[in-house]
């Protein structure tokens, strides 16, 4: 404000603040920044609030007492939960893609095979929101229904890959396949359920089928969703660990599959519904989500 000429009351301002029985000046460094200590009572004892080891504050957003007495913590995961999000079954990893359907397939590639085969928004049967995506496979054996969401290579490579489906019929079975694409080759987590067997598998380094659980046995039913997350490290090309529902299967001493043909950057992640017997089959999935940074 050169020129301008301030009363002397403008020219310095002084921040106080009370310490029992006075108050006291809150001074600046040599640099003109303020340093303070947060303080604050917690059960009749003193705290200084600290910062972590990046310079952050963690802290809980809290509500005084629940009904019954007891002190409620809503941490951030828990607050966007209740303002909406549909990140609500495993809230770990970092997000980088959130898919509910409310807008359309556009943010989704399809692909589709067989006669009958389609992909489609439907209003009947949502796990969240209005709307789920239809997969109709084609007629034939091994004929499908596919989505398919291309990403760049995220900042870290602990991938995470979450989605819901409803209907577990018998002559159908479900792939999720998460290809991660580097100018060396491609690096596959890729994991399928057979409802009609009860039987959940991962592709493993060696270009084969395994079996995680043969008694997987998922209640059939249009508005019943499960949901599943797998979670992969293509850092050391290994599996981490698969969520289906309430039930968890540790798979890190399981490696990726890879192939050594360069193919340039992208991650890649397709969710494929197949038919193996002459019908028209369909399956809803909803809300996919992509996370990194995952635990």
């Amino acid at each position: 404000m050169a020129g301008i000429e301030l009363p002397d009351w403008m020219r310095a301002t002084a921040l106080i603040g009370f310490d029992d029985p006075d108050y006291r000046a809150i001074t600046v460094d040599e640099h003109g920044q303020l340093n303070v200590l947060l303080r604050g009572a917690y059960n009749d004892e003193i705290r200084t609030v600290t910062l972590d080891d990046e310079g952050r504050i963690s802290a809980f957003v809290i509500d005084s007492v629940d009904a019954w007495g007891r002190m409620l913590s809503i941490g951030n995961a828990e607050m966007a939960a209740r303002l909406g999000s549909i990140v609500t079954f495993d809230r770990r990893g970092h997000v980088i893609f959130l898919q509910d359907f409310e807008q359309g397939l556009l943010h989704l590639g399809v692909a589709t095979s067989g006669d009958g085969a389609a992909v489609e928004l439907d209003p009947t049967v949502a796990k969240s929101g209005s709307y789920a995506a239809k997969l109709v496979a084609g007629k034939d054996d091994n004929h499908f229904a596919q989505l398919q969401r291309y990403e760049p290579i995220p900042l870290d490579a602990r991938i995470g890959i979450e989605f819901s489906f409803s209907r577990c019929k018998a002559d159908t079975y479900l792939e999720l396949n998460s290809h991660f694409i580097t100018p060396t080759g491609t690096t596959d987590a890729i994991i399928r359920y057979y409802p009609g067997t009860t039987t959940m598998q991962y592709y493993g380094s060696d270009f084969r089928w395994h079996n995680i659980d043969e008694a997987l046995d998922l209640y059939d039913h249009d508005h019943y969703f499960h949901t599943v997350k797998l979670v992969a490290d293509y850092d050391t090309s290994y599996y981490s660990w698969l969520r289906v529902d309430n039930m968890f299967y540790p798979l890190s001493e399981h490696e990726l599959a890879h192939t050594a043909i360069p193919t340039g950057l992208a991650h890649y992640v397709t969710l494929t519904f197949f038919d193996t017997a002459d019908a028209n089959p369909y399956i809803y999935v909803d809300d996919i989500i992509i996370t990194n940074a995952e635990p």
